[in-house]
């Protein structure tokens, strides 16, 4: 019988376990975004192996017995481990993405929290990951991976649409881990006021935290046009320098995009060749993609940096 080493568990390991507490499964790089550290987490990993705190399985994390009952007696309850699909695929992904969340003005609600504050809320079969809200909006958070299969991404968009009498939502984050998975999920519109379809890396989640705490769409705006005012499309988000309509894409919102197909769609039949009075505004890496997409519209890009950065929007 293996003899259960004794350490002393640092601020950053009861992180860890506070963690494991309520997502049960979390990925080795996951740990590392909750200690902050390239290589230091391995070794906690192996000291908190030791004593037995934690179990691995290749590039994931579980409590052990003896993990659970140092918790339970600091007064955190602990979740059952899920099934083991889920254990692999969905639930490291939750934790991820409440680890990168963490710090901003966001409040990300787990799906399974956020049903038990609605009381007797059915969310069986659900794939919603879960909620963030700042107070003001909510957004409700889905990730696609890598290669969704079609019949998943039915099953998806169906509780998408139907968001709105589920939940009472109308805006969605929908995360997706390719190109590929973005462009398997296609740009159809569900009804919603806002549906947001990002790759996850970086540079969104950091526009996504930003976003909790200002208006980047208004911001991207102000940072290319002089003047700004209401839209006159209802397709636009504001009408800008001479009069035109300006819709703004930083987030890469399926409802606006449907919005602007059809009116390219429009324009194409009726054989206008003219830019149709759109201005389309995105990030520097999506600049070449709608460029492509829209030849009849105007595209402007800004930078992803600037907009994160606190004063981004100031013109100089």
């Amino acid at each position: 019988m293996a003899v259960r080493k004794k350490i002393r568990i640092t601020a950053r390991d009861w992180e860890l376990l506070k963690y494991l507490a309520e997502y049960t499964v979390v990925s080795i790089d996951t740990v590392g975004k909750i200690f902050g550290t390239e290589k230091y987490h391995e070794d906690r990993i192996t000291e908190l192996r030791k004593a037995k705190l934690i179990s691995r399985k290749k590039n994931l994390v579980y409590l052990t017995k003896a993990g659970r009952e140092i918790l339970e007696q600091n007064n955190f309850s602990c979740r059952a481990l899920p099934d083991p699909i889920s254990r692999e695929t969905r639930y490291p992904r939750v934790a991820d993405f409440a680890v990168e969340i963490s710090g901003s003005n966001w409040v990300f609600i787990p799906s399974w929290r956020y049903k038990e504050e609605r009381g007797k809320l059915s969310l069986r079969g659900a794939r919603l990951y879960g909620v963030i809200s700042n107070g003001q909006v909510e957004y409700a958070v889905y990730n696609i991976g890598e290669e969704p299969r079609d019949k998943s991404l039915h099953s998806l968009k169906q509780e998408i649409r139907n968001l709105p009498v589920t939940l009472g939502l109308r805006r969605a984050v929908i995360f997706a881990e390719s190109e590929k998975a973005m462009q398997d999920y296609g740009e159809e519109p569900m009804g919603l006021m806002e549906q947001w379809l990002l790759l996850y890396n970086d540079i969104n989640l950091a526009l996504l935290k930003r976003a909790a705490s200002e208006n980047l769409i208004k911001k991207a705006a102000q940072m290319l046009f002089e003047h700004g005012g209401p839209p006159e499309w209802k397709g636009a988000d504001y009408t800008v320098d001479n009069g035109r309509q300006a819709v703004v894409l930083i987030f890469n919102d399926v409802e606006k995009i449907a919005r602007l197909n059809e009116y390219a769609e429009l324009l194409a039949y009726r054989r206008i060749r003219s830019q149709g009075n759109v201005v389309i505004v995105c990030l520097k890496d999506r600049e070449e993609y709608y460029r492509q997409k829209y030849p009849r519209f105007e595209v402007m890009a800004v930078d992803a940096e600037r907009l994160i950065e606190k004063d981004g929007g100031d013109k100089q």
